[in-house]
Formats: C-alpha cells, sequence, structure tokens
C-alpha cells in the first residue's frame, strides 16, 4: 500500500518510527460514503486497498489523538467514563489512610483537578460530568462512604480560601470557566497573533447568529465580541466549545476595550455593527 509504503520511506528518512498496529483511520464525509469506505476499505473506487491490520473507525467509536478524543457521532460523556473510573479508585485508595479534612481537600484538588485539566481544556467537560465529579468529591471530602449525610458546612464555603473561612477546596465549575475564558483570550488576540481555529471559529459563529442577523451575509459578521450581534447558543451547527467560550463571555460581557486608540486601530474596526 502506497501508504504504508510512504511511513516506512519517512521513518527510515527521520529515524522516527510510526506504530502501525496502532494505526486508526477516522472516515470523514456523509454517512453513505464513511460505510462505503468501512466496507470497500478503499478511499476512492480506484485507490489502493487499506490494510486489513489497520482499524477502520466505526460512528459513535471515539479515537484518542494527543489526549483528545475524535469520531463520528460521538457520546462526551463515553469519553468521559475511564476518567470518572480513574477518579473512583484514586479517591477509594487515598481515603484508605483516613486522611484528615485537608489531608481530604489536598487529595481531592491534585488528583481529581490533575485528573481533569487537561480533558476539559482539550475536549469540554459535560454537565453531567461536572455534577458527578462534584458529587464525588463531596462523598470524598465529607468522608461519606457512600452514606447519605447532610454536609455541617456547606461545599461552597470550602471553595473560599483559608482567610475567607474556607479550605481551598477546588471549585471544578470555576476552574473549567477560566479554562474556557483562556480559550476566549486567544479567540481575542491580535489577528497576526491568532491560531488557525480561530479564524475557522469566525466563520462557525458568523453562521450561528441569532435570527435577527441571518439575512446579513457572513462577510458583515466578522467577530461578535467586537461588533454588536450576538451568537445562537443553541444551534446545532455550533461546537459545543465554542458554545462554553460564548457563553462564559456573554456572563462576564466580555468585549475588547480600547484606550486612546489610533486612527490607524479605528480604520481596521468591522465597518458594520459596532
Amino acid at each position: 500500500d502506497m501508504c504504508i509504503v510512504l511511513q516506512q520511506d519517512w521513518c527510515k528518512a527521520s529515524g522516527a518510527k510510526f506504530n502501525i498496529n496502532k494505526t486508526v483511520v477516522i472516515p470523514l464525509g456523509d454517512e453513505d460514503y464513511r460505510d462505503r469506505l468501512r466496507t470497500r476499505r478503499r478511499l476512492r473506487r480506484r485507490s489502493s486497498k487499506i490494510p486489513e491490520s489497520i482499524h477502520i473507525a466505526q460512528d459513535g467509536e471515539p479515537v484518542r489523538i494527543l489526549g483528545a478524543f475524535f469520531g463520528h457521532n460521538i457520546s462526551e460523556e463515553s469519553v468521559w467514563e475511564p476518567m470518572l473510573k480513574k477518579i473512583d479508585t484514586t479517591l477509594e485508595r487515598w481515603s484508605r489512610n483516613h486522611p484528615t479534612v485537608r489531608g481530604l481537600v489536598m487529595g481531592n484538588n491534585t488528583m481529581v483537578g490533575g485528573y481533569t485539566q487537561y480533558l476539559t481544556r482539550v475536549q469540554g467537560m459535560p454537565t453531567s460530568v461536572l455534577k458527578s465529579i462534584r458529587k464525588k468529591t463531596d462523598n470524598f471530602v465529607y468522608a461519606k462512604h457512600g452514606e447519605r449525610k447532610a454536609n455541617t458546612i456547606a461545599m461552597d464555603v470550602l471553595f473560599n480560601n483559608k482567610d475567607d473561612g474556607g479550605l481551598g477546596l477546588l471549585d471544578m465549575e470555576a476552574r473549567n470557566e477560566a479554562i474556557d475564558i483562556m480559550r476566549l483570550r486567544t479567540y481575542l488576540l491580535h489577528p497576526e497573533a491568532r491560531p488557525i481555529w480561530c479564524r475557522l471559529a469566525d466563520i462557525l459563529l458568523a453562521r450561528s447568529a441569532v435570527m435577527k442577523f441571518k439575512n446579513v451575509g457572513p462577510e458583515a459578521l466578522v467577530n461578535p465580541l467586537t461588533q454588536n450581534w450576538r451568537v445562537n447558543l443553541s444551534s446545532e451547527k455550533l461546537p459545543s466549545n465554542l458554545k462554553r467560550m460564548m457563553r462564559v463571555a456573554y456572563k462576564y460581557n466580555a468585549a475588547p476595550i480600547a484606550i486612546g486608540a489610533s486612527r490607524e486601530l479605528k480604520s481596521k474596526m468591522p465597518l458594520w455593527y459596532h
């Protein structure tokens, strides 16, 4: 197969090595094409056949690439299932030593916070997963061991710093919002410093504008935060990570503020809806 030959030649030239046994093909395109690709194992009618040793992902099957999961019709909850099991195992092992409340808080912040931060950044955390982790934290920090008990001190109090009467317990919801805010910060960078995904985000956000702006050409809808048009956060066309980014932007009224803007800067602003 030409693809395998190219990989082998590249490995010889670079000194690297592909793990062919772990190679997975993720079909792209519409559903009919994806089904044909899996059945015929060919990208096109006359193209070479994909070797049987290479797995072709099914719809709904998440494929891990650099810690993130990709695929068609994958469930965000299913992506998090292994992580939730890992959290359960770790917290159960940590609680065997009967640590103090401070030790429980430290264990939760270190283990749960450390396990979930990267996956939240690249994949996002569904609301159901957030509620599940909060429930696990409640059970662990208050040493309930699965029993239904009332908390003597509200968890929101434990979120506070020590000077404010708390223990600095990790507020997962606030941490997740901070991750979305950092994504928003990247989105609002200077045009020359913006990564490629920001340009794609501009297009997707414009296509998901509220009904009032549906008749406006997408060329006029440059950026919802430098202009006064809004994004429909219920749009099915908008990826979940952009929904979270815009939701936190609207929640905290995020907008670029120019102090003493030069004439040159003003001339670069969008002409409409600002």
